[in-house]
C-alpha cells in the first residue's frame, strides 16, 4: 500500500545535509560541555539504606524487597546503580530490567522480568564459580519448570534438562508459569555465596501480567538470599502504591521503602560545583538560581545548565566560567518548566535530526539503527540510486551527533534516548496523522525482518497506524490474521492478558455482519483461541460466551471437539453441578452417546451384568493390548464421561458415577483404549469393592494401574486415578512402603500439570503412609514443607488445609508443641 511520506518539507541533498548537519554539532560541541548524569549528590542515607540492606542478606541469606520511589528526574535509577560495583566488587551478582512508557518496538511480555532472568543467565555462566556440577544442581531444582521459560529466557539452557513439559491444566496455565519463575529465581540465587540483586526499573509501566509475577515474587516465603529492588515515578504511581500497601497490610510484608525527595539548596550547590569542576565562590550565586528555577530535581538541573550552555548564557572562558545573572534571570522566564526547556533544546536541532528522533521516539526508548535506518530512508532523501549506501552514512553521522548532543546514548544492541522526557519532548512534535504514518513504515518494515518477536512489533505499530494501514477491508483483515500470530506468540510466553488483548483487537477489525460468513476460518480461530484465553484469564462469563458461538459456529462435530472439554471445565470451574450435568449429556448426544436422564436401579443392574459378561470373556492380556481408539469423537466422548463422573464422584452421586464408569468400561473394551479408560476402570473396581466383590475390584484396580503405566493414558488420568482411586483398590494386596514411590511421582506430576487437588491428595495419601509403615519423622516433616512449598506456589491455599492435621500430628510427635489437643498449625 502506498503512502505518503511522513515529512512534507523537502529534502535535501545528502551530501548538503551532512555538510550542515557537521556543521551545526561542531559548534555545539565546542559550545556545551557533556556532563555526568550519575553523579550522586545529598543521597548518603538513602545509599547506606541500600548498603545494610545487602549487608543483612549477606549475614542472614534472607529475602528482603525495597522500594524507591520520587519524581521523574529525581535520581531513582542513579541511587540504584551506585550500588552495582560494590555487589560486583563483592562476587555478588547485581540484575537489572526496566520497563518503558513509549516502547515502540513492543514492550515484550514480562520484558523486564525476562531481561533481568536472561543477565542472570549470562553472569551465571561466566562466574567461575558456575562448574558442571552447580549446573547440574540449578538442572535438578529447575526439573521441567525451567522449560517454561525457554521462549523468555536467553542463555538458560545450560541449567535446564531438556525434558520436554507435559501439557497444563488450562485453569493453572497461569499460576504454573507464576511457580515457574519463583523457583527459577529461588533455585538461582540459593546457590549464590553472596546475595542476588534484582533491580527492576520503572515498575509503573508494567504490564498486567508482570505486576501479578512482581507480587508472587514479594509474597513468596521460600525466597533467600534476594534483593528485589523496584523503583518506581510518583506521579504515576498510584497503582503500585495500592500494591504496596495491600502487601504490608494483608500479607504483613516487611518492605523497605526509600522515598527521594528533591535536593536541598546546599546539595544543588555541590551538585553544580561538580558538573562545572569550578569551587569559586561566584558559582554559588549561579547555583541559588538553578535551585530556585529546578526545585532541586537532579535531571532538571542538568537540562538547565545544558540550556543556559547552548543559549550561550553560560560560557567557559580559560579555566573559569562566565555568566551574568541578571542576563541569565532576564532571559530565561521564571515560568520556564523543565519540559519548556527541552523543548527548546530540541527545536535548536536541525530539521533532519528532528525528523530522524522523531521516527526514533516512536521506535522505542531504545531501538536497533538497522531498523531506524531502514524507516527513516523515506524522510531523508527520495531518490532510489543513493538511498542505500549514503542515506545509511547520513542517519548513522546523525546518530553520533546526536550522541554527542546528549539526546541519546550508545548501547551494545544499538541506541536508548538519554531520558525517557527526551524521547517524550520528539514525540511532542509529531502530529496525530503523522504518528499513524510513522507507525505504518515501522510496522511494515518489522514485517519483513520475519523473526519470532516480529509479528508482535509489527502488529502493536500497525495496530497504531489506525485508518493509515487498515483503511480496506483486505488490510483490516490481513491485520486481523496477524494480530492472531501476536496473541500466540504472547500464549507461547504465558501472557494471557496480553494474548487476550490482540485477539480482541483482532475481532474488532472484521466486519460484524459478515465476518463468520466471509473469514470464517479466521474469526473461528480467533473467537476460539479468545475463549481459552478468558478462561486461563480467569474471566469464566466471558469464556463461556465466546465459547457458545464457536459450538454454534462450528461446521462439523470435529471442530467442536476442544470447545466440549472447555466448555466442561469452565462449567466444573463455577460449580455448577445442574449446568455441568445437563450440558455433558447434550454434549455427549452429538458425540452419539445418549445419558438417560433418569437411571434407575434397574437399568444400572442391567448395565453392570452386561459389563461383567463382557469382562468375564475377556482376558487382562487382551484388555492391555487393546489398540489405541482412533475415532477422535470417541476419545473426546470418554473424556467427557470421565469429567462428568468425577464431577458425580466428589458430589456423592452414586448412581450417574457407577454407570458411567460402565459405560466407559463398555467402550474400552469394544473400541479400544483412550487417554482416560483407566479412570472407567478405577471407578468400576471401587464400585465392585463397595458391592462386596473383593475379587473383582482388586482385578479391576490392577489392570487400572498396569494401565497408567501406558503411553496412551494422560498424565492427568494417571494423576486422577493415583491420588483418588488407587488407595481404594490397592491396599489389600500391596505392601504399603511399595505404594510410597507411586504417591510421591504422582504428586510431581500433578504439580507439572497444575493438578493442584491430585497433587494435595497424592501427597495426603503419601503422608499417612509414610506414618503407618513407621517412616522417619524428621525426613517426614521435610517432605511435608516441601509440598507446602509447592503447593503454595499456586496461591491455592485452600489445598493445603487437609494437609494441616498431618502436619500437626507430626509436629506432636515430634514433641515441638506445648498443646497436643489444637490445631496449631491452623493459626
Amino acid at each position: 500500500m502506498p503512502v505518503e511520506a511522513f515529512t512534507t518539507q523537502p529534502c535535501h541533498d545528502v551530501s548538503t545535509v551532512l555538510s550542515s548537519v557537521t556543521e551545526e554539532f561542531d559548534y555545539l560541541n565546542d559550545s556545551v560541555q557533556e556532563f555526568n548524569q550519575n553523579i550522586l549528590i545529598g543521597r548518603s542515607k538513602e545509599i547506606r539504606v541500600l548498603r545494610d540492606t545487602y549487608q543483612k542478606v549477606e549475614t542472614e541469606r534472607s529475602f528482603e524487597s525495597v522500594f524507591v520511589h520520587g519524581v521523574s528526574g529525581s535520581g531513582k535509577t542513579s541511587l540504584v546503580l551506585a550500588i552495582r560495583e560494590e555487589v560486583f566488587q563483592n562476587n555478588g551478582i547485581f540484575c537489572t530490567g526496566k520497563y518503558f512508557q513509549n516502547s515502540g518496538l513492543g514492550q515484550e511480555p514480562y520484558s523486564a522480568i525476562m531481561a533481568a532472568f536472561s543477565d542472570l543467565c549470562d553472569l551465571t555462566i561466566q562466574s567461575d564459580a558456575c562448574n558442571t556440577a552447580q549446573r547440574k544442581a540449578i538442572q535438578e531444582c529447575l526439573g521441567s519448570d525451567g522449560q517454561l521459560l525457554v521462549n523468555s529466557v536467553t542463555n538458560i539452557s545450560p541449567f535446564l534438562d531438556y525434558e520436554p513439559h507435559s501439557g497444563i491444566k488450562h485453569e493453572s496455565a497461569i499460576a504454573k508459569f507464576r511457580a515457574a519463575c519463583k523457583i527459577f529465581l529461588r533455585t538461582m540465587a540459593s546457590f549464590k555465596e553472596h546475595p542476588l540483586v534484582i533491580f527492576l526499573d520503572d515498575i509503573q509501566w508494567m504490564d498486567k501480567d508482570s505486576k501479578e509475577l512482581v507480587k508472587a515474587f514479594l509474597q513468596d516465603t521460600e525466597m533467600k538470599n534476594l534483593i528485589l529492588i523496584l523503583a518506581y515515578r510518583d506521579e504515576d504511581g498510584e497503582e503500585i502504591e495500592a500494591i504496596k500497601n495491600s502487601l504490608t497490610k494483608r500479607n504483613k510484608l516487611c518492605i523497605t521503602d526509600i522515598s527521594l525527595e528533591n535536593l536541598e539548596q546546599e546539595d544543588i550547590h555541590d551538585l553544580v560545583k561538580k558538573q562545572l569542576a569550578d569551587n569559586s565562590d561566584k558559582i554559588r550565586e549561579l547555583s541559588k538560581l538553578v535551585f530556585r528555577k529546578t526545585q532541586g530535581n537532579p535531571f532538571h538541573v542538568l537540562q538547565f545548565i545544558s540550556t543556559l550552555q547552548r543559549d550561550g548564557l553560560l560560557k567557559r572562558c580559560d579555566d573559569s566560567w562566565v555568566f551574568d545573572i541578571d542576563h541569565i534571570q532576564c532571559d530565561m522566564m521564571v515560568s520556564d518548566s523543565v519540559a519548556a526547556l527541552l523543548s527548546r533544546k530540541v527545536q535548536c536541532c536541525d530539521r533532519e535530526t528532528t525528523e530522524m528522533l522523531k521516527v526514533a521516539s516512536l521506535l522505542g526508548y531504545n531501538f536497533p539503527s538497522e531498523v531506524l535506518i531502514e524507516v527513516v530512508l523515506p524522510a531523508l532523501n527520495s531518490e532510489a540510486s543513493v538511498r542505500e549506501k549514503k542515506t545509511a552514512e547520513c542517519v548513522q553521522s546523525l546518530l553520533k551527533k546526536s550522541v554527542d548532543s546528549q539526546f541519546l546514548e550508545e548501547t551494545q544492541h544499538g541506541y536508548q534516548f538519554s531520558h525517557d522526557k527526551i524521547q517524550a519532548a520528539f514525540q511532542s512534535l509529531i502530529t496525530a496523522d503523522e504518528k499513524e504514518r510513522i507507525h505504518f513504515s515501522i510496522g511494515r518494515h518489522i514485517l519483513t525482518l520475519q523473526t519470532d518477536v516480529s509479528l508482535l512489533q509489527a502488529a502493536i505499530h500497525l495496530n497504531r497506524a489506525g485508518e493509515v494501514y487498515a483503511s480496506s477491508t483486505h488490510d483490516k483483515v490481513e491485520l486481523a490474521a496477524i494480530n492472531l500470530e501476536a496473541s500466540k506468540y504472547c500464549e507461547c510466553r504465558s501472557a494471557f492478558s496480553d494474548s487476550a488483548s490482540f485477539l480482541r483487537k483482532g475481532l474488532a477489525l472484521l466486519d460484524e455482519k459478515n465476518k463468520w460468513s466471509q473469514h470464517f476460518e479466521l474469526t473461528f480461530h480467533l473467537v476460539e483461541s479468545l475463549a481459552r484465553m478468558e478462561f486461563i484469564n480467569g474471566d469464566l462469563d466471558a469464556c463461556r460466551v465466546a465459547n457458545k458461538e464457536v459450538l454454534y459456529r462450528a461446521k462439523s462435530i470435529d471442530m467442536k471437539i476442544k470447545p466440549f472439554i472447555l466448555e466442561i471445565d469452565a462449567l466444573v470451574a463455577a460449580n455448577d453441578g445442574v449446568k455441568i450435568i445437563t450440558v455433558s449429556r447434550k454434549m455427549l448426544k452429538e458425540l452419539g452417546f445418549s445419558i438417560p436422564r433418569t437411571i434407575s436401579t434397574l437399568r444400572l443392574l442391567i448395565k453392570l451384568k452386561g459389563v461383567r459378561r463382557l469382562l468375564a470373556k475377556t482376558t487382562d492380556e487382551d484388555i492391555l493390548g487393546l489398540s489405541g481408539a482412533n475415532d477422535p469423537k470417541l476419545c473426546t466422548a470418554v473424556n467427557i464421561m470421565v469429567r462428568l463422573g468425577s464431577f458425580a464422584f466428589s458430589k456423592q452421586n452414586v448412581n450417574l458415577r457407577v454407570y458411567l464408569a460402565l459405560l466407559v468400561t463398555e467402550l474400552t473394551i469394544n473400541c479400544g483404549l483412550s487417554p482416560y479408560s483407566c479412570i472407567g476402570l478405577g471407578l468400576l473396581g471401587v464400585t465392585e469393592l463397595l458391592l462386596g466383590n473383593e475379587e473383582k475390584g482388586i482385578r479391576l484396580g490392577e489392570l487400572a494401574l498396569k494401565l497408567v503405566s501406558q503411553v496412551s493414558c494422560s498424565k492427568e488420568a494417571k494423576c486422577f486415578f493415583i491420588s483418588r482411586l488407587s488407595s481404594s483398590l490397592l491396599y489389600f494386596k500391596s505392601r504399603l512402603r511399595r505404594l510410597l514411590g507411586m504417591y510421591d511421582a504422582s504428586f510431581y506430576a500433578s504439580i507439572e500439570i497444575g493438578d493442584i487437588s491430585s497433587a494435595s491428595l497424592s501427597a495426603l495419601t503419601g503422608f499417612y503412609l509414610v506414618l503407618f509403615t513407621g517412616g522417619n519423622l524428621k525426613a517426614l516433616e521435610r517432605s511435608i514443607n516441601t509440598v507446602y512449598c509447592r503447593i503454595g506456589d499456586f496461591r491455592q491455599d485452600v489445598f493445603l488445609l487437609p494437609l494441616k492435621p498431618v502436619q500437626q500430628l507430626v509436629i506432636n510427635m515430634l514433641t515441638r508443641t506445648d498443646d497436643w489437643e489444637s490445631l496449631t498449625v491452623l493459626t
